[in-house]
């Protein structure tokens, strides 16, 4: 049953089901809090940890981990102090604020270069900018259009650029006739976008379990290819690797700006960095890019609501430009993030022990989600008798998937 269907609460039944929280259940169907996360939540009591406001910026340590966690500790743009992660809450805060910073700072000529407040100028606009602005917060906004957004989002996006009445369009994203990846119709889309456009990115997989490319080759290649031959294995590699190569370089020659949505890192094949290839394939490429980042997945820290926002800038200057900018913004949204999610996942990932743990557990919930699609596909392929082929099922990733079953 669908998510906030009222009929479906009030259906007393042991077999009812909700298929729309998008959450990880154990084979009993129940909740799963993890292992690591209790013994976190058992370290915080012990060292008695208060209940103070944190900073608009959020727990300064976590800043530091998330940062290493989706672009790795080595990276350059980390040593250059070329990029600035901070704490929001969920999905609403983290995008909703970049929305409002775009439509401030991306678009706008007469508002963008304004050093006094702390402005960002990306590179594609930096040199028509003016460090000028005459005309009224409304008089900008109502000339910005920014946003393209993947098509059938599905999710709460289209809400947040409507609240924040930021105009946005669809690019194509999946064919639903093949049920996969229509990669050549995302790159069709992109190219005949208007120059220097927003650009959301659904990274790792977004709801129908789809996404651009691995670098274990599980997107688009059927989960039995694991026991393929290395030669086989290797070319299907090079394959989704040339894929997500010719969208950073696509969206680099358009100068968009992408926005990455990063929900299920680590969640998908069981390893964080291999779920962040994407990512630190577009910072190699020198493109500036922001990522919103949510623990609630892999972590299984659903109402937590925590959250991060990373933005890459092409010097450290403009990374402290856009920290002051976007703590500007966070005052009047909600002043301060929650800190008790936020210590679980600063312990967690600050400590050897507790961190290769929580890895270990990722693993094991990604491989029986893996599992559980490979049955769901020799089921559906069993007791189906009209001969549609069911493999797209095994074609996708991680949590959620798109069936193409007909509507009821």
């Amino acid at each position: 049953m669908a998510a906030g269907d009222n009929g479906s609460r009030l259906l007393v039944s042991d077999l009812k089901l909700s298929l729309g929280v998008r959450a990880y259940r154990t084979e009993e169907l129940e909740p799963y809090v993890l292992n690591v996360v209790k013994k976190a939540e058992k370290l915080m009591l012990e060292i008695g940890e208060n209940k103070e406001y944190l900073l608009i910026e959020g727990l300064a340590a976590l800043n530091k981990v998330t940062a290493d966690l989706l672009f790795g500790a080595d990276n350059r743009v980390i040593q250059e102090g070329r990029i600035f992660a901070m704490f929001t809450m969920e999905a609403y805060g983290c995008t909703a604020r970049y929305v409002t910073w775009s439509k401030l700072c991306l678009t706008c000529p007469q508002f963008v270069g304004l050093d006094d407040l702390g402005c960002y100028c990306s590179r594609p606009f930096r040199d028509r900018f003016s460090s000028s602005c005459s005309s009224s917060y409304s008089e900008i906004f109502s000339r910005c259009k920014i946003f393209d957004i993947l098509s059938n989002l599905g999710c709460n996006h289209e809400n947040i650029f409507n609240d924040a009445t930021v105009p946005w369009s669809e690019y194509r994203y999946f064919d639903p006739r093949t049920v996969v990846l229509d990669f050549d119709g995302t790159i069709a889309n992109i190219k005949v976008m208007v120059q220097e456009q927003a650009t959301l990115l659904i990274v790792v997989h977004g709801l129908w379990g789809i996404k651009l490319a691995h670098p274990f080759g599980q997107h688009q290649m059927d989960l039995s290819s694991y026991y393929m031959d290395v030669h086989t294995i290797q070319q299907e590699l090079i394959h989704f690797l040339s894929n997500d190569k010719r969208f950073a370089d696509v969206i680099l020659e358009k100068n968009h700006i992408p926005l990455f949505e990063v929900a299920y890192q680590g969640f998908a094949s069981g390893i964080l960095d291999a779920d962040a290839y994407s990512i630190r394939l577009f910072v190699d490429h020198g493109l500036e890019l922001l990522v919103a980042q949510s623990y609630s997945k892999n972590l299984g820290l659903y109402a937590e609501r925590i959250r991060a926002i990373n933005v890459v800038c092409m010097s450290s200057d403009a990374a402290a430009r856009v920290k002051r900018q976007l703590k500007r913004l966070a005052r009047p949204m909600y002043s301060n993030p929650p800190v008790h999610g936020a210590r679980i996942v600063a312990n967690i990932v600050g400590d050897p022990n507790l961190f290769d743990e929580w890895k270990q557990e990722m693993e094991l919930m990604a491989g029986r989600i893996q599992n559980v699609w490979r049955r769901l596909h020799a089921n559906l392929s069993w007791k189906d008798k009209s001969g549609r082929d069911w493999s797209s099922i095994l074609k996708q990733i991680g949590m959620p998937s798109y069936t193409g079953l007909n509507k009821a």
